[in-house]
């Protein structure tokens, strides 16, 4: 049986990563199916693209692709990022169109979160061009794909705790496309604590669990990727890699490694101490990203994180201390916050004086999209478009979800969003925990310490 397995992410090489979701997915498929990749990239400048012409060129170019690469496949995988499901149905209708015979399944973040949300099942039912949505282990699904059944539209497979499970293969991405490429790793999924009551983290995967990998896989990953791309920069896609039970293990390796690697990866506060940062040193860590989320002990209670004012700062000199480039990671519009509050967070933030900062505007968790009947229409989460260059979201955003993109404030910020729903989350309105997003990426500066690192498609 063969397989094509998309992400309808369209990419720009410059700045972007491939899908860390289809390795895992690959890598178990292959060893009973035949597995292609299909990826979009675009091929001309699009910041001259007016809104309709953007989307003309999108559906042309997902076309001439699909042309090429769906003959003898039977069943299609497609990668529904937050905001994508539009696109996914864009392409499920192409590939009817070129073989009504072929089954296509859709799974992935957004799909998880609409499944949290309990209102798949009504989106499912406008979406006729997709024969299943995959939730949880959609590769235990996928690769088992005799036991779908026809009458059965949505399909849950919670993961099963197995180290090692976690198998990765990019035998069938072109990694040669990407530009400056840092390579996703990840040592485990999930997250440990679960406990943050704004956190979502456990989406991604679709997974309850923590599951993770042993070090020696990590180790082989590693020498592959030199060996076969000469890549020696990497990004551990973990929620947190200190978190796993190897990772002083993990640290040792890599400090005696034969070869010399360059990584970057996220930490929580709690879980750093002298010798770990040391250990993070030693291993040729660069940046650590930290979940700070606030700056004040009240707020972080409330958000059940789990750390204090006084472990952020003893943490981020630490890490100061052995020249490891932090990168800070905030929330604006936590229902309890107000300007004030808000305004206080930006100058403590900026004062820490980070290498990097990351601000998100507040996205509702999945669990509250039961709300939907006060806020959300079902049309608006098939309408939403978020593959697209950042220059178009102003004019493209219309329904009220896609201001709940965690991102659409950092996407939006050199083209201010000027048009906002009259919702209010907290004391706050959405068009202030917007207006205040732009403020505090403007005052610590992310738009010149990090614009290389941006995607217009981010």
């Amino acid at each position: 049986m063969n397989y094509l397995l998309i992400d309808p992410q369209i990419k720009n090489a410059d700045y972007d990563f491939p899908n860390i979701r289809l390795t895992t997915c690959e890598a178990v498929l292959k060893e009973r199916y035949n597995i292609e990749i299909l990826e979009f990239f675009y091929e001309k400048e699009i910041d001259k693209l007016t809104l309709d012409q953007f989307k003309k060129y999108k559906y042309d170019l997902f076309y001439k692709e699909l042309f090429f690469k769906i003959n003898n496949v039977q069943i299609v995988y497609i990668e529904c990022e937050y905001g994508f499901l539009n696109d996914c149905i864009e392409i499920s209708k192409i590939i009817k169109k070129i073989n009504n015979n072929i089954i296509i399944v859709v799974g992935g973040i957004f799909i998880n979160y609409l499944y949290n949300g309990n209102i798949l099942y009504e989106v499912s039912k406008f979406t006729k061009y997709i024969d299943y949505y995959f939730v949880g282990d959609y590769i235990y699904l996928l690769n088992n794909i005799e036991i779908i059944k026809k009458n059965k539209k949505i399909y849950y497979k919670n993961f099963e705790l197995k180290q090692n499970t976690l198998k990765v293969s990019w035998e069938k991405f072109n990694l040669k496309s990407y530009k400056n490429l840092m390579v996703p790793v990840f040592f485990s999924n999930g997250c440990r604590y679960n406990k943050c009551m704004f956190c979502d983290e456990n989406l991604i995967w679709g997974n309850r669990k923590y599951i993770y990998r042993d070090v020696e896989h990590v180790l082989t990953e590693l020498k592959y990727y030199f060996e076969k791309y000469k890549i020696t920069n990497f990004y551990f896609w973990d929620s947190s890699i200190v978190s796993h039970p190897d990772f002083k293990i993990l640290c040792k390796k890599l400090s005696n490694f034969d070869i010399e690697i360059k990584w970057v990866g996220l930490s929580r506060i709690d879980e750093l101490n002298e010798e770990k940062v040391k250990m993070l040193k030693d291993s040729n860590c660069q940046t650590i990203e930290l979940g700070l989320e606030a700056l004040d002990d009240h707020t972080l209670k409330n958000i059940k994180k789990g750390i204090s004012i006084k472990d952020i700062y003893k943490t981020v000199e630490l890490l100061k201390k052995y020249k490891i480039n932090v990168e800070g990671s905030f929330i604006i519009g936590i229902p309890g916050d107000n300007k004030k509050i808000i305004n206080q967070r930006i100058t403590l933030a900026s004062n820490l004086d980070l290498n990097y900062y990351r601000w998100h505007n507040y996205q509702i968790p999945s669990i509250s999209l039961k709300l939907k009947n006060i806020i959300f229409e079902y049309q608006e989460f098939l309408n939403l478009d978020l593959n697209i260059p950042n220059h178009l979201i102003r004019e493209s955003i219309n329904d009220n979800i896609g201001y709940f993109d965690m991102h659409i404030a950092d996407k939006t910020f050199f083209y201010k969003l000027t048009r906002f729903p009259k919702l209010k989350i907290g004391y706050l309105s959405v068009q202030e925990i917007i207006e205040l997003t732009y403020s505090a990426i403007e005052k610590t500066n992310i738009s010149r310490k990090n614009k290389a690192l941006h995607s217009p498609f981010m």
